[in-house]
């Protein structure tokens, strides 16, 4: 899925286009996080600091793809017939890095999952309590997907106790800002 690594000041340098002594500036601030190799002067920046600092100060973040080592992007399959929903959570996903798909029914979530192969599954519970809880079940059961994120937005109100059998990463409730639940899926897949 993807092999992350540390990378010296002048590799950070040159994708980000400026000097090796401003990426050392950036360390020095604490704008861009990093260490220093034991026994010498030489640095390193993890690839979740260098992936961080371009998404927050505006760097194409897919052209940084192959740098902060995504093998290939990251697949979310949203289960929603919420358009907002939907939008919203593709809004806080920045493509070359993630790709997103939608479907509306269970039924057509497990036909898609089976091809699409998502890193995670998010199901909008609206859809229907029993529908979505045996999508649910089948997704964790399924050997290829089970080792998937799954994340639930449930309808207010509920009981969380009733979905913990299917041991969700992430419970949302709606109301739930879109934008929260796209930041969720970016640390739980790249971040780590």
């Amino acid at each position: 899925m993807r092999v992350l690594r540390d990378f010296t000041t002048t590799e950070v340098a040159e994708k980000l286009g400026v000097s090796s002594a401003m990426v050392r500036d950036l360390m020095d601030s604490g704008r861009l996080l990093g260490y220093r190799v034991p026994g010498s002067k030489t640095r390193r920046i993890p690839a979740r600091f260098l992936f961080r600092f371009a998404r927050e100060h505006g760097v194409p973040v897919g052209d940084l793809a192959g740098v902060i080592g995504v093998k290939r992007e990251e697949s979310v399959l949203v289960l929603s017939q919420d358009e907002a929903l939907v939008k919203g959570i593709k809004a806080g996903l920045p493509c070359g890095i993630f790709r997103v798909r939608r479907v509306a029914s269970a039924f057509e979530a497990g036909a898609v999952a089976a091809e699409f192969l998502p890193d995670c599954l998010v199901v909008d519970f609206s859809i229907g309590w029993f529908e979505a809880l045996n999508l649910c079940r089948a997704f964790r059961a399924d050997k290829k997907l089970g080792d998937g994120s799954l994340f639930l937005v449930l309808p207010e109100p509920c009981d969380i106790r009733s979905v913990l059998g299917v041991c969700p990463d992430q419970v949302f409730k709606k109301p739930v800002d879109p934008a929260l639940i796209a930041k969720s899926i970016k640390t739980t897949l790249v971040a780590d």
